[in-house]
């Protein structure tokens, strides 16, 4: 029975670990994830009707991703999750 005890130990810490109320979507906690394509999440959601992606030159990654977020016409992304909205402010940004 004692040898039972430290796996389920480990396993508690480890589900604990992933129940951060406040993470951090900048960061990968797995290194083995591939990061996502914000160029690639771009031409699919947003080339359509922003097909030019230099036109957001000197604005931030925060101020697109609130953009995303914010602008009502721009509801249609509402499925994108916050990595996805994330990896395309970035995109933009470094444009």
């Amino acid at each position: 029975m004692a040898g039972t005890v430290a796996p389920v130990v480990a396993f508690i810490a480890s589900a604990r670990a992933c129940t951060d109320p406040n993470p951090d979507p900048t960061t990968v906690s797995d290194p083995n994830l591939i990061p996502l394509d914000g160029q690639a999440l771009y031409n699919v959601n947003c080339g359509s009707c922003h097909s030019n992606p230099d036109r957001f030159a000197g604005i931030s990654a925060s101020g697109i991703s609130s953009a995303i977020t914010g602008v009502q016409s721009m509801n249609s992304l509402s499925t994108l999750g916050a990595e996805e909205i994330l990896a395309i402010a970035d995109y933009l940004a470094t444009q």
